[in-house]
């Protein structure tokens, strides 16, 4: 043994684990496995460390506004949208600000975020005149 865990000592539960812990991990039911939800690995990590479940993800997608930016559709919850519901019976407090950018192609959740801020949140950004300006060199009319 090193240097640096000379003084380690394992607990007596330890040596027991053994061939029971493959066995739950083979048998453990993984909630990403019974989606219908295409989710990338980026995706899955960020939802672990902004602890935002598959749960959150699909009401989200279910009851969010949509908007299509920047080559991807996201979901977004906010105040509007949490009020609407509470009427007809839906409590999604939870989700203020939860924010879900899926694909294009395939509908695959690429990344999940909360920002309580909505007002960037537009359609088509980065297509307009200064897009224009900057790649023909001159504003066309439209």
């Amino acid at each position: 043994m090193d240097q640096t865990h000379a003084g380690y000592q394992t607990p007596d539960w330890a040596d027991d684990v053994g061939d029971s812990s493959e066995e739950f991990v083979a048998n453990r039911l993984d909630p990403l496995l019974d989606s219908f939800l295409p989710i990338t690995h980026h995706a899955n990590k960020r939802m672990q460390q902004r602890r935002i479940d598959l749960f959150m993800v699909e009401q989200v997608i279910q009851f969010g506004r949509e908007v299509c930016t920047r080559g991807a559709l996201v979901f977004a919850i906010g105040r509007n949208e949490i009020a609407l519901l509470a009427k007809l019976g839906h409590d999604l407090q939870h989700l203020d600000g939860v924010h879900v950018v899926t694909s294009h192609d395939d509908g695959a959740v690429l990344t999940v975020y909360r920002n309580r801020d909505l007002s960037n949140l537009r359609a088509n950004v980065g297509f307009g005149k200064r897009w224009k300006r900057k790649k023909w060199g001159r504003t066309v009319a439209g």
